[in-house]
């Protein structure tokens, strides 16, 4: 999926030769580069010393000199009309940010996988920073597919240390400010996804089941690993308000300290542990998104390992290509 973005990516805007340049590498820092260095450990020890090291500074982050110090709030620059959700077969919005390289790379895809849909589902991107060249891709997907909107922020995130970090921690702040705007209910995915069937039936049979719709791995023992953050479901509640208000804002009091490794999964995990009797919760199924490429699944996520890469290297792109017409949800 991977390769196949990157190749419709050139097509599609052929002034794009190669939009990623190299990330600058974070910095090291005692506590969390002494960890990474124990590799005779085994990951999920390394993921609990981690743990440890993440929930120590919560009591640092909410008194004394940390109190009041956190990582800028998200600055959304509207680059198009919000989204009208008025007429459309779900009451929801997709949403997908990245920074302008991974803009550049797989928002067309993950566009034109929900055009062949042929569905009315708005899909809203959203940029970390005002790099024209992305900006550019997401005009032309506007001008294309008027069920696309986006916006950028103004962080110098390719200038910033701790870039992946911030990507994946800062776009669930715009989100927060996008469904204050629009009053929608959100599905957020990745940006390497792409989407296999319509997913509205789904979403409507979320709008119902629940306020706040996540993927969990029940068997892992490590913060980190507990739940993922690359789809979840968020309706517009005022207990899911309050739920993004403390988990963003989380986020940026961590941000303000030394880098650590899953800070959008740890956060989210006590997040839910503070605000759990206020949210209704429920578990997203795995037919849902699949890691695996599953040919019954509703969106494909660049997650999985032998079998994404199996399936790439057949060339069995079809499913891609001409995604299965199926209600999978009743």
């Amino acid at each position: 999926m991977a390769r196949r973005g990157d190749r419709l990516s050139q097509e599609k805007f052929p002034k794009i030769s190669d939009p990623c340049v190299k990330r600058p590498i974070a910095p090291t820092f005692p506590e969390t580069d002494m960890i990474r260095k124990q590799k005779w450990l085994p990951a999920w020890l390394r993921n609990l010393l981690n743990d440890v090291l993440f929930l120590s500074r919560e009591r640092k982050l909410w008194s004394g000199p940390h109190e009041h110090r956190s990582f800028p709030a998200a600055n959304v620059i509207w680059g198009s009309p919000l989204p009208d959700i008025s007429d459309t077969p779900a009451p929801a919005i997709v949403f997908a940010a990245g920074d302008a390289c991974y803009i550049q790379r797989y928002a067309p895809l993950l566009a034109e996988s929900l055009a062949l849909q042929n569905t009315r589902l708005p899909l809203h991107f959203h940029q970390m920073s005002a790099e024209q060249e992305g900006l550019a891709v997401l005009e032309e997907l506007n001008r294309r597919w008027p069920f696309i909107s986006w916006s950028h922020d103004t962080f110098d995130v390719n200038g910033s240390d701790r870039h992946i970090r911030l990507c994946q921690c800062m776009r669930f702040d715009a989100l927060r400010i996008l469904m204050r705007k629009t009053g929608s209910s959100v599905l957020l995915l990745d940006i390497d996804s792409v989407f296999n069937a319509d997913p509205s039936p789904w979403l409507t049979r979320f709008h119902q089941q629940g306020d706040l719709g996540i993927l969990r791995r029940g068997n892992q023992i490590t913060l980190a690993k507990r739940y993922m953050a690359g789809c979840m479901w968020f309706r517009h509640t005022p207990a899911v308000m309050s739920f993004l208000d403390k988990y963003t804002l989380r986020m940026r009091k961590h941000l303000r300290l030394p880098d650590i490794d899953f800070l959008d999964q740890r956060s989210l995990w006590l997040t839910l542990l503070e605000k759990r009797a206020d949210v209704g919760v429920f578990y997203l199924a795995r037919q849902f998104v699949s890691w695996n490429v599953r040919e019954n699944s509703i969106i494909f996520t660049a997650k999985g390992k032998k079998e994404r890469n199996r399936y790439l290297n057949s060339g069995a792109s079809d499913a891609e290509a001409q995604p299965a017409a199926r209600n999978t949800a009743a």
